[in-house]
Parts: C-alpha cells; sequence; structure tokens
C-alpha cells in the first residue's frame, strides 16, 4: 500500500527573502522513509537548500499556531494563524486518492536557520495521497498561493486524462476563475491577482533524490513519472478589484510536468 503524507510551508519577508519547507513520510509496502528539507532564496543570490532523509520530525498544531522543529536541519519555525484552513479531497479512484488540507491560507510566521532568522507572511498545506504518483490521472500540475495581512488567494490546476481548476479567494471557492500568463482572473467582484516579475527558486528534476535514496523506486519511476519537472517561482502580486489595487503581497508558485 501507498501512502506519503507531506507537509508544504513557506514565509516571505516584505523584502523578498523566501524560505520554503518540507516535512513528508512515505510508507510503501514495507518501505517507510522521513524526508524533511529547507529552501532559502535570497534576491540576487543562488538558493541554497539541505535535505535530511531518515527520521524526521512532524509540524505540531495548536489552536491557531503551528510549531516545526528539525534539529538535523537547524530548523526552528512557527506559523499564527491569519485565514482559516479549507478541506478538499481532489481525488477519489479505485487506485487511491488525494486529500488536501490548506492548514494556514496566511499566517505570520517566523523561522530561524542557521544562517539567520527570519520574520514575514507564511503558508502552511498538508497533502495524503494514497495513490501512487505514476497512476495519477494528469501530467501537469500548477499551484500557487498568495498571502497577506488581509486576503488569501490559492490555485490548484491539472491537466491530463481528469482536468480540474480549483481556486479559493479568502477561503471561499472561485468557480470562474481561471489561470492566465498575468496570474489569476474571474475572481468575484471583478477582481483578480496580478502577478509581477518572478525569481525562480528552483528548477529541477522532481524525484532524483528520492531514487537515488530508494533505487527500488526506480522500476514504477521508469516511465513518465522519470520526466517529473519542477519549476518553483516568487513573485510580488496585488489583489485587484475593479482595476483598483486593494492588497499587495508575495505569491509563491510552480508547475510541475511529466
Amino acid at each position: 500500500m501507498f501512502h506519503l503524507s507531506k507537509w508544504y510551508l513557506d514565509l516571505v519577508t516584505d523584502d523578498g527573502v523566501v524560505v520554503v519547507a518540507y516535512a513528508a513520510r512515505l510508507t510503501w509496502g514495507r518501505v517507510g522513509l522521513g524526508y524533511a528539507s529547507v529552501l532559502r532564496s535570497m534576491p540576487g543570490q543562488p538558493p541554497d537548500e539541505t535535505s535530511v532523509f531518515g527520521q524526521t520530525e512532524q509540524p505540531s498544531a495548536d489552536g491557531d499556531r503551528l510549531v516545526w522543529k528539525q534539529r538535523s536541519l537547524g530548523i526552528t519555525a512557527r506559523w499564527e494563524r491569519l485565514a482559516a484552513p479549507i478541506h478538499k479531497p481532489l481525488l477519489e479512484s479505485a487506485a487511491g486518492g488525494i486529500t488536501w488540507t490548506c492548514v494556514m491560507p496566511a499566517a505570520r510566521a517566523s523561522i530561524e536557520l542557521k544562517a539567520g532568522r527570519y520574520r514575514g507572511i507564511g503558508y502552511v498545506e498538508q497533502l495524503t495521497l494514497t495513490i501512487p504518483p505514476w497512476d495519477l490521472p494528469f501530467n501537469a500540475l500548477r499551484w500557487g498561493r498568495h498571502a497577506s495581512e488581509t486576503h488569501s488567494v490559492v490555485w490548484i490546476e491539472w491537466r491530463g486524462s481528469d482536468m480540474r481548476r480549483l481556486v479559493w479567494l479568502d477561503g471561499t471557492e472561485q468557480p470562474s476563475a481561471s489561470l492566465d500568463a498575468s496570474g489569476v482572473i474571474g475572481l468575484r467582484d471583478e477582481a483578480r491577482l496580478e502577478l509581477g516579475t518572478p525569481r525562480d527558486l528552483c528548477a529541477r528534476p522532481a524525484l532524483s533524490r528520492v531514487i537515488d535514496r530508494l533505487p527500488q523506486f526506480s522500476k514504477p519511476i521508469a516511465g513518465r513519472m522519470a520526466a517529473m519537472f519542477e519549476h518553483k517561482m516568487v513573485a510580488p502580486s496585488r489583489l485587484l478589484v475593479a482595476g483598483t489595487a486593494v492588497d499587495s503581497g508575495w505569491s509563491v508558485f510552480e508547475e510541475v510536468t511529466w
């Protein structure tokens, strides 16, 4: 049986420093593995990233606060909720499913690393997969989030044999919304999210580190999953209503293809 629980946690400071973290646990048959990573991107500098496998700590939630400490990565982090959570089963099939919980669409966050301490607006989600990635009914995924002290926008779109687009503005689903080159359009009250000039956080094969660590994955991944590629970016973003900016913040977003 395949079971993956993956936490995604981030923070962007006012001046555009980005910290992206993952904490995951995988069970596949008799194989069990913990994984954690932290990526830091400073404007004008190459990003740096550290990953660990084995015994990893999972985030701990207490009311409107979430804490994560991973000693092997030298990280101590905290998020305090600014927006209510969103829960959505994304896929249910005979092969398994995907359950997604946007734990904190927007949060005040602080992250302490060996390289320094950072404060800003962050985001937290948890994804649970019981379907192996090579059985997913899509081969392209676009995901992103805008967060500020007052507003949040989250979007998920996938394409393949199954097509789906889901967008939330301040926790309310937006059935008329769509994605274009400028950002997210078709939000309620003539609102749209406008993305500024993006900066790359990473552009790389998505599963290479897992395959290197677990060679038993090589056979099932050897087909289309071996080509999985992730491109993650950050950009300043503005929420506009009828053409007037009502909010500004940062968006972290990505496209994954295979």
